[in-house]
């Protein structure tokens, strides 16, 4: 039985994209290559040890109204990751390394919210859920009701709490 346990656990981790997301992740990479941002170039792959999506280069997707990483979680990207000027309201998929800069201005979460728990990830390779608890009183009030269901020592009354602030930030008059 302990190995098939550990079978089971080396594939637990295995993200499996949809085509949507390998055409976003290509149209990604060939905008960057077209336009010559990136100056190391770039390709990604899926991680077999890891399951992440590993980025060998810049990735830039600046000023493309994305709330999320379109469920696409990454691992490490060699050099640098700028998601500026979006919507951003979820770390959720966050590279958990950086080689480069990282580039999190004019989004829903403020930069200094995203470089708190980014930098705890990476420097400590923790998990987001983690990082977010650690990192807790460096996250501005106005962020912590997206964040708050990543927090690890919430209570639920306290979640429940965040999600009502959420619901309020969120709602259209």
């Amino acid at each position: 039985m302990k190995h098939i346990k550990a079978f089971d656990q080396l594939f637990e981790s295995q993200q499996v994209l949809t085509q949507m997301q390998k055409d976003w992740l290509d149209e990604c990479m060939a905008k960057m290559a077209a336009n010559r941002i990136s100056r190391i170039g770039g390709s990604w792959s899926v991680n077999p040890q890891t399951g992440l999506v590993d980025i060998d280069g810049d990735f830039w997707v600046p000023r493309k109204s994305l709330t999320d990483f379109r469920g696409v979680r990454f691992g490490r990207v060699s050099g640098f990751f700028n998601c500026s000027s979006n919507n951003l309201t979820s770390l959720e998929g966050a590279p958990q390394s950086v080689g480069g800069g990282l580039y999190f201005n004019d989004n829903t979460l403020s930069e200094r919210s995203i470089r708190a728990v980014l930098k705890e990830m990476s420097s400590k390779g923790v998990s987001l859920e983690q990082a977010v608890t650690d990192r807790w009183k460096y996250i501005l009030k106005e962020d912590r009701p997206y964040l708050a269901s990543h927090h690890l020592g919430l209570s639920p009354d306290e979640k429940d709490g965040y999600v009502a602030l959420l619901r309020l930030k969120t709602r259209v008059i």
